[in-house]
């Protein structure tokens, strides 16, 4: 049994296609490998950290500072939670997505109507309860 094809031709187009697939995989590698900063641009996560540092370069003083994640997927990414625990703002919550809030926001009706059972409001309650607590 040959591997290799007997042919010129054959052989130019198993060099191209072996180069082809190695840079399918390094390409598969770059993006897995950086796949933390693309969460930390997407997320916004950059700019609660640049208004976190902005307020010490300001010397503003604000007694109690918090970060609220927003519009959260299930659970909270391992790569978020371990930016979020870098930072030098303490995670007060997260409020997960939800599709009747973003029905409230594009139909113009008040968030207040949105209701008890929302996890909207639901999440917001508990960080309202911290905070005063």
């Amino acid at each position: 049994m040959r591997l290799l094809p007997r042919s010129l031709f054959g052989r130019l187009v198993l060099i191209l296609l072996s180069g082809l697939i190695l840079a399918q995989l390094v390409s598969a590698y770059l993006n897995l490998s950086e796949r933390d900063q693309l969460l930390y641009r997407a997320s916004g996560m950059q700019a609660a950290q640049r208004i976190a540092d902005m307020r010490k370069e300001l010397d503003i003083n604000i007694e109690n500072a918090y970060l609220i994640v927003n519009r959260l997927r299930g659970d909270m990414p391992l790569e978020l939670k371990a930016f979020t625990d870098k930072m030098n703002v303490p995670l007060l919550g997260t409020i997960p997505a939800d599709e009747a809030l973003a029905e409230f926001e594009f139909s113009g009706k008040p968030l207040v109507e949105l209701g008890d059972e929302s996890p909207v409001y639901q999440a917001i309650e508990r960080m309202l309860r911290q905070v005063v607590l």
